[in-house]
């Protein structure tokens, strides 16, 4: 991924994180791993951005693992393989992976 791309998906993480005024764990993690395939990270993010949902839905935490264990329940991890492509935002991703889902 060359810089301008890069630099692009890190601000975007900063825009979705679901508290700008706090830690960004999936903005962190990528900073952290710069020059590695930013695909992992963006699976990450939006496996925060499920969980921040079923977190609100159930008015409670849902933890990582069961955010982590539903995305792949519900065909989502499976659906990000078929869709993703590093020229996608992560709003767009998102809204193919979520819109795909077979109820």
């Amino acid at each position: 991924m060359d810089k301008n791309k890069l630099k692009k998906l890190i601000d975007e993480f900063e825009d979705t994180c679901n508290n700008k005024e706090t830690y960004c764990f999936a903005k962190e993690f990528l900073l952290h791993s710069i020059g590695q395939d930013p695909r992992t990270f963006i699976q990450i993010k939006l496996i925060e951005k499920y969980k921040f949902e079923l977190s609100r839905d159930a008015g409670k935490d849902i933890g990582w693992d069961g955010a982590f264990t539903e995305w792949i329940k519900n065909g989502f991890a499976k659906k990000f393989a078929e869709v993703y492509n590093e020229d996608k935002n992560i709003t767009q991703l998102y809204k193919e992976i979520k819109n795909g889902k077979d109820d």
